[in-house]
């Protein structure tokens, strides 16, 4: 805040005078204060019966009206008035700009006063303290549009006593604080208690204004949580929205007190980090917030360790609106999560070009499902004791018009943010099913298809008995294969388990995806309809090198065996990988080394290859 001695020094004492008024309320507000005889000895005074209620500032040039307003202020009332007085507009938004009070009373047709302009200038740099306009008799129609464009009062001068005046400031300060509580409880966020995406803007409005008059640097920060997903679909939304409930109070505690934290949806945040004097004060703020998501979060009974990605803005350095900061921000953290998540990432101009493209990715998959614009690549699993193919593992991907052809990975992501995840596992679903159907000829051998399944695939209610899966007419159970990713089983959760013992009854097999990666409950494997494990790609890259891959690979296939379960191995690459699973008894292999994903027609030759070639090894180089 501006001490009086700085305002002193700052505007000639003509243009910048205070008084206090009447005596002290039974709660005042602690400020260092000082009369104006004071002032002008230079004297201090720090007492509580000096200091004033309101801070009341004055914009008025005539000496007459200035006394007026001084003695109406001064008369015995509820209430006490601090007034500082300026005589120019374009000083007032500066001292508005650095002291904080609680009314301005402004003369619009003081000299460089530009009518109601003037009231945009102020509403600019503090739009949340009330105007009221003071005015002579022939400027009165301009009072009443002032009033009409967002003035909480108006007085005319002469007509007014000091009652009359202290009840209009008095009732203009007091219905802005209600409106301010009533828009702050609208925009708060309910689950939260942070505030919510509307005051965000409005927040981040009013910061790049102060940052324009004091040159300081805003700093945008956007928190995106790293693997809440999975904890919504293994734990549910009960335990997600606590999760989030404490991760927000995690970051309203670390951060500073100049800095704002919000919450946007979902599991986004943002804050806002004014008076910067350069970025490491930007990235010391997000060190900050990664060190208070570090701890471990207990929630309901439940350990859950959850990082997030953090992308950093810099106003002006590289932004010059909100809207641009804004997207410069969410492009650096998703710049982030590609570089590894649990980070920060200043964003860099080159970004811009990726996240255009994200994002035309996250908008268009709607469009592109609905296009017929994926297909599904077959990719062949082979018996490691026959060598015979058994399977194939249907694995999507996106013929993009503009992008070409794109793998999983550039549009997953985007259709789990976007909530589109389900209907693209249905679609994946009902083309595999076809596919399967054109396929059933008999000079081809029968083999089984694996589609993939998101991780809240089945834990959304249906109808009664229903698995929310539709095979097409005509194929069997048995021809289908269910690769689920493994936190879908750290948790029971009734309509998950039900769906998938009804698959399995069916007919249809089940598959625990890259296991030993992530969530999964040892315990509840004999309690699920698991007939596969399937080793990640990490784990099997390393069975020949990494002591420690060797150790864990072995053990999860003695384990897999030990309860009646096959092991398939993806990711291999190496006839020695080859040599090393077959000696440890794993049952089937999928990878480069054996065959790469193809496309459906010319996947057809890999089966009647295998079909005509007995118990020969398909797949010997």
């Amino acid at each position: 805040m501006l001490c009086h001695e700085c305002a002193r020094n700052h505007w000639p004492i003509k243009s910048m005078t205070r008084t206090l008024t009447t005596e002290p309320v039974s709660h005042p507000r602690k400020t260092q204060v000082f009369t104006a005889e004071r002032k002008a000895n230079g004297q201090f005074a720090d007492t509580t019966k000096e200091r004033p209620q309101y801070e009341i500032l004055l914009v008025e040039d005539n000496p007459g009206d200035i006394r007026l307003v001084r003695s109406m202020l001064s008369e015995p009332g509820p209430y006490r008035f601090g007034v500082t007085h300026i005589d120019r507009c374009d000083n007032a938004l500066e001292l508005a700009a650095e002291h904080s009070h609680d009314a301005y009373v402004i003369d619009l047709s003081v000299p460089d006063s530009r009518g109601l302009v003037t009231l945009d200038a102020f509403w600019e740099v503090d739009p949340e303290t009330p105007i009221i306009v003071y005015t002579d008799r022939a400027n009165e129609d301009l009072a009443i549009k002032a009033v009409q464009a967002g003035a909480k009062e108006y007085v005319v001068k002469g007509k007014a006593d000091g009652a009359a005046m202290q009840r209009s400031l008095i009732n203009a300060i007091e219905r802005a604080k209600l409106e301010k509580q009533i828009s702050s409880i609208a925009n708060r966020d309910d689950l939260t208690g942070l505030a919510g995406r509307g005051q965000f803007q409005q927040a981040l409005e009013r910061a790049l204004l102060r940052s324009q008059r004091t040159g300081g640097i805003v700093g945008l920060l956007f928190v995106d949580l790293d693997g809440f997903k999975t904890v919504n679909d293994t734990y549910g939304h009960g335990i997600g929205d606590k999760l989030l409930q404490s991760v927000a109070a995690r970051i309203a505690d670390c951060v500073r007190k100049t800095d704002s934290a919000f919450r946007l949806g979902g599991d986004e945040f943002t804050v806002i980090c004014e008076g910067l004097s350069d970025l490491d004060g930007a990235a010391i703020v997000a060190q900050k917030v990664l060190d208070a998501l570090a701890p471990t979060f207990e929630i309901d009974g439940y350990d859950m360790k959850i990082g997030g990605s953090i992308g950093i803005s810099l106003y002006p350095n590289c932004a010059n609106s909100a809207e641009t900061l804004i997207r410069n921000a969410d492009a650096a953290m998703y710049q982030a999560k590609e570089l590894g998540r649990n980070r920060y990432q200043f964003f860099l101009p080159e970004l811009n070009i990726r996240h255009f493209e994200q994002r035309r990715l996250f908008d268009s998959i709607g469009r592109a499902i609905e296009n017929d614009e994926f297909l599904l690549h077959y990719q062949p699993q082979f018996d490691l004791a026959t060598g015979k193919l058994t399977g194939a593992e249907a694995l999507i991907r996106w013929a993009h018009p503009d992008m070409g052809m794109l793998s999983p990975n550039h549009f997953i992501p985007f259709a789990e943010r976007s909530g589109l995840i389900d209907r693209l596992d249905d679609w994946a679903f009902r083309a595999a099913n076809d596919q399967i159907k054109k396929w059933s000829s008999p000079d081809l051998s029968a083999i089984r298809v694996w589609v993939n399944a998101s991780s809240g695939r089945f834990s959304k209610p249906t109808a009664k008995n229903a698995t929310g899966l539709q095979l097409t007419n005509g194929i069997e159970a048995a021809r289908l294969g269910l690769e689920c990713p493994e936190d879908m089983f750290a948790k029971r959760v009734d309509a998950t388990d039900s769906k998938l013992h009804k698959l399995k009854s069916m007919g249809m097999q089940i598959a625990i995806n890259d296991f030993a990666t992530g969530y999964s409950a040892l315990r509840r494997l004999r309690q699920m309809p698991i007939d596969v494990l399937k080793l990640d790609r990490s784990l099997v890259s390393g069975v020949c090198d990494d002591v420690d891959d060797t150790a864990v690979a072995s053990a999860i296939i003695a384990f897999g065996r030990a309860l009646g379960l096959r092991i398939v191995a993806q990711g291999v690459e190496t006839v020695e990988q080859v040599r090393f699973l077959r000696d440890h008894g794993c049952n089937l292999i999928q990878g480069h080394f054996v065959g790469k994903p193809l496309p459906a027609e010319q996947f057809v030759s890999c089966i009647r290859r295998s079909s005509t070639s007995g118990a020969t090894s398909a797949y010997a180089h």
